[in-house]
C-alpha cells in the first residue's frame, strides 16, 4: 500500500506539471514531506491536511497515518529530491507516462500539425530528432553538431 501511494503521488506531480520543471521540483519536495506529516511545502489545491487540519487522514497510506520510517524517508529523498529534481526539466517535457504518447508529444513539438511538413524534406529530420530526443535526451543536439563539424572539416580536404 505504501509503494502504491508513492507511485500515485509522484504520478500526480508529473501529470499536473507538464511543461513546468519548477512545479515538479516543488511537487517532489512536497510529496515526500507530506507523507511524513510535514506540510510546509504543500499547497491547498491538493493537500487535504491544509483544507481540514483537525479531521485529515491520508486516504492512501496505511491506517490513514503519516509514515514514520526514517530509512524509507532517506531513500525517498535520495531518489526523488537528489536524483529526480535535477531531471525536472526533462520530466516536465514527458507529457505522459505512456511511452507512445510521450513520443507523439515530442513529435508534435518538432513538427506541429498546424504547419504543413508532410511534403517537406524537413519532416524526416524532425521525426528523427524526436526519436533521438526520446532515446538519448537533449545531448543528442551537441553530438549532431560535432558530427556536422567533423564532416564539414573533411569536405574541404
Amino acid at each position: 500500500m505504501v509503494a502504491e501511494s508513492i507511485v500515485k503521488n509522484m504520478s500526480y506531480v508529473l501529470e499536473q506539471n507538464i511543461g513546468n520543471p519548477e512545479g515538479i521540483e516543488k511537487g517532489f519536495h512536497a510529496t515526500v514531506n507530506h507523507m511524513y506529516g510535514d506540510h510546509q511545502y504543500c499547497t491547498e489545491n491538493w493537500c487535504g491536511y491544509l483544507k481540514n487540519k483537525e479531521n485529515y487522514v491520508h486516504s492512501n497510506l496505511p491506517y490513514g497515518k503519516d509514515l514514520s520510517s526514517a530509512s524509507l524517508k532517506s531513500d525517498l529523498e535520495n531518489l526523488f529530491i537528489k536524483q529526480m529534481v535535477p531531471q525536472s526539466d526533462k520530466l516536465s517535457k514527458l507529457g505522459s507516462s505512456q511511452a507512445n504518447e510521450s513520443v507523439n508529444n515530442i513529435k508534435a513539438l518538432k513538427a506541429p500539425k498546424t504547419k504543413h511538413f508532410s511534403s517537406s524534406s524537413s519532416l524526416n529530420y524532425r521525426v528523427s530528432s524526436a526519436v533521438l530526443q526520446k532515446n538519448e535526451g537533449y545531448h543528442y543536439i551537441s553530438e549532431v553538431i560535432k558530427l556536422f563539424k567533423f564532416l564539414y572539416f573533411f569536405q574541404f580536404y
